[in-house]
């Protein structure tokens, strides 16, 4: 009788030096590893030296996200740096405070045209900008701006306001109408030129003939109303 023989695997031996070597250089890889990620990663001081105004939160934009870094500051549940301070300080008058934050979010949804926040130079700008109008409409971009006042002495004041025309197509433009509104009743309109001109409550109408293409054609009137009066709005077809 045959007898099978089953001989058996004989089991390795476990090295747990070799093992206990590779564990250790694990170890210390991921340790040196998770050294340099929070060296590169680290935030300080210093990552918001570079900043502009108003970052508070030094993610590059200019938003609400970083009014909300002033108010939990000033509530005490985030600490911010020194630079942090600086960047929130937009009107510079040595505080961060609510103005702050809502200078940003004014800044933010374009009430407000700067950060740092200058009260003249944002007064001075708002002041042209309710005398001057720009649109671009179908063939046309027009400007309509207030370019000179006096005062009539009799309650009321005189404003010259000058209006361009632009046909931007490559085509003549046919005859053209005008629109300019204000802020108050217009008193009377004394004087016009270069265009057909028609007053009815708040607003100008104007109307020209064809402007050839790539021309401008120039127009304006003077007329009489209450003082500190704004253009509200320019349109053209």
């Amino acid at each position: 009788m045959n007898h099978t023989v089953v001989k058996k695997r004989k089991r390795k031996k476990i090295d747990s030096k070799r093992i206990i070597i590779v564990m250790l250089s694990l170890a210390v890889l991921f340790a040196a590893l998770a050294v340099i990620i929070h060296l590169t990663t680290r935030v300080t001081n210093e990552s918001y030296a570079k900043c502009a105004v108003g970052d508070v939160n030094g993610d590059g934009k200019i938003n609400s996200a970083d009014s909300v870094c002033i108010i939990k500051n000033m509530i005490g549940e985030q600490e911010l740096f020194d630079n942090q301070l600086k960047l929130a300080d937009v009107n510079s008058d040595g505080i961060v405070n609510s103005t702050d934050a809502l200078l940003i979010l004014r800044y933010s949804v374009g009430d407000i045209s700067s950060i740092p926040y200058d009260a003249q130079k944002e007064q001075l700008l708002n002041s042209s900008l309710k005398r001057k109008q720009t649109v671009t409409a179908g063939k046309f971009t027009s400007t309509a701006q207030i370019v000179n006042e006096w005062d009539n002495n009799d309650g009321t004041h005189s404003y010259q306001v000058n209006l361009t025309i632009r046909n931007d197509s490559d085509s003549d433009s046919g005859s053209w109408k005008a629109a300019i509104s204000f802020d108050k009743e217009i008193v009377s309109l004394s004087k016009s030129w270069d265009c057909n001109t028609f007053v009815e409550g708040k607003s100008v109408t104007l109307g020209g003939e064809d402007i050839a293409a790539g021309e401008t054609a120039n127009c304006g009137f003077i007329f009489s109303a209450e003082k500190d009066i704004i253009l509200t709005k320019l349109t053209v077809r």
